[in-house]
């Protein structure tokens, strides 16, 4: 039986690299490979549109199979998509279909965890697999948690089809871990809450509740090591002021047994593809047992309004308000064995800020009040009495 791998190095000529932050590798020759590499990873249409456009102009950095001393972090990405062609074995039938095999790219968030995406394509367009791989030794551990995860994912009959299937797993050439899986079947994206949303939150809620008193929570428990342990990132003020909040989340549901469910974490439309007849979520390497059932929810809708232009105003308490309206009726339909109310909606939430909070500092090992999501959050944090004021006045 003949191996693709030869044919997949020789036809992978190169790319053109978009962005220096988070760098876009798309295959160099126009193509419907390229069309779908764009439309996977870039949901917006005005940015597709743009790369597009500068692809056929002849813009974009040019990037050959030869990295050089300009990408060593993708080397070993790069030796990888060779290694898996070559391993690629396939029915006589199917090999002229699989053939050329192009890999598109993308960096992730630089730092310590960062990771790299890679999805295969056939020339005509149709996907093959999804890759995410480690950088450095840093991210190992995050990249066989999110296999872990996907693992259990697959146990729950209820998410079949809602969760990337994984295919595989291993190590790269350099001994970094990475696992390929499935792609979504649809590539549409939407910023809205549909009804899909709430019934995958449900669904996952539901096989993955476990009833603890919230104060014996994994989500309680890492804010409380956490705050200890980044006081020094936090500085004095920012640090008294989340562990005040925490406290008075404690004071106020420390003692209520509530579900406690595994959680997506980065639960945000750019990680999301949606179709009416359902949704795709993936990207689940920042997932976590033991989250409040409304972790996922308030990430929808927040953390897109922080990273907006008009964060300001998007992010008022009138819209925090009404929002945990919202929140209140889905959980009464969602877990209608708790007594539910709004000030335990207003907890949660506060509880979520200050979570969110903490992970981004964790990260990046500073409090950068600059930083749009640091920055909205935690002047929702420092408002929250503003809330109880606008719950009296309804």
């Amino acid at each position: 039986m003949q191996k693709t791998g030869t044919q997949t190095q020789n036809n992978v000529v190169g790319w053109r690299a978009f962005g220096r932050k988070r760098t876009l590798f798309i295959p160099a020759t126009p193509c419907a490979a390229q069309r779908y590499a764009l439309n996977f990873f870039l949901p917006n249409r005005w940015q597709r549109y743009a790369i597009t456009l500068a692809t056929r102009a002849g813009f974009g950095r040019k990037v050959a199979n030869g990295l050089g001393d300009e990408w060593p972090a993708i080397e070993d990405t790069v030796a990888l998509t060779k290694t898996i062609a070559a391993q690629m074995q396939v029915p006589d039938a199917q090999r002229t279909a699989l053939k050329p095999l192009v890999f598109a790219m993308r960096q992730g968030s630089v730092g310590p965890y960062q990771k790299m995406s890679l999805i295969a394509i056939q020339v005509h367009g149709k996907p093959l697999f999804y890759a995410k791989v480690a950088v450095g030794a840093a991210a190992d551990a995050m990249v066989e948690a999110e296999s872990a995860c996907l693992q259990r994912l697959s146990t729950i009959p209820e998410l079949h089809g809602m969760v990337p299937l994984k295919l595989s797993e291993g190590q790269t050439p350099a001994g970094r871990p990475f696992f390929t899986t499935s792609v979504a079947p649809f590539l549409k994206s939407t910023t809205s809450f549909k009804m899909q949303h709430e019934q995958f939150l449900t669904a996952l809620g539901h096989a993955t509740a476990q009833w603890v008193n919230y104060a014996d929570s994994l989500e309680f428990q890492f804010t409380k090591s956490a705050l200890a342990r980044l006081s020094v990132h936090l500085g004095a003020a920012v640090h008294a002021e989340l562990q005040s909040a925490s406290e008075e989340v404690l004071s106020k549901i420390g003692g209520l047994k509530l579900p406690a469910v595994l959680a997506h974490r980065d639960f945000a439309p750019w990680n999301i593809r949606w179709h009416a007849t359902g949704i795709f979520v993936f990207d689940w390497e920042y997932a976590a047992e033991g989250a409040n059932p409304l972790y996922d929810f308030f990430h929808f809708h927040l953390i897109q309004r922080a990273l907006s232009h008009r964060q300001a105003q998007a992010l008022a308490p009138s819209y925090v308000l009404s929002l945990m309206s919202v929140a209140l009726a889905y959980l009464q339909k969602t877990f209608p064995e708790v007594n539910w109310s709004l000030d335990i909606v207003k907890q949660l939430l506060l509880v979520y800020l200050v979570d969110l909070i903490l992970f981004y500092v964790d990260s990046g090992k500073e409090f950068d009040i600059n930083h749009p999501v640091l920055s909205a959050y935690f002047n929702l944090t420092l408002m929250r009495k503003q809330w109880l004021v606008l719950e009296q006045a309804v």
